[in-house]
């Protein structure tokens, strides 16, 4: 068992790397739900009075901790695959999030 946690350990703590980078690097293709999260976090920041009713998102990397929260153990298994390189995308599995 503890085996099997130190290997997820070490997936999500690259998987969230990967998010961050991928942010950084091409927003625009972000998952559409992380990327209306860190779009919300950011007008937040911003002092845009629209948005500051709703719930506050923090800071973006934790919109990407939230993110990563949301999906089940396969999702994250999928996504860190995808993400390294470790399998290629397929239209019948393609993530879309």
């Amino acid at each position: 068992m503890a085996i099997a946690q130190r290997g997820q350990q070490k997936q999500i703590r690259e998987l969230l790397r990967m998010l961050h980078d991928w942010k950084n690097s091409d927003f625009v293709r972000l998952p559409a739900a992380l990327r209306g999260e860190i779009e919300l976090a950011r007008a937040q920041e911003a002092g845009d009075r629209t948005v500051s009713r709703r719930a506050q998102r923090g800071p973006e990397n934790r919109c990407i901790a939230d993110y990563v929260c949301t999906l089940t153990d396969e999702q994250c298994a999928h996504l860190y695959q995808l993400l390294s390189g470790a399998a290629s995308p397929s239209l019948a599995r393609a993530f879309a999030g």
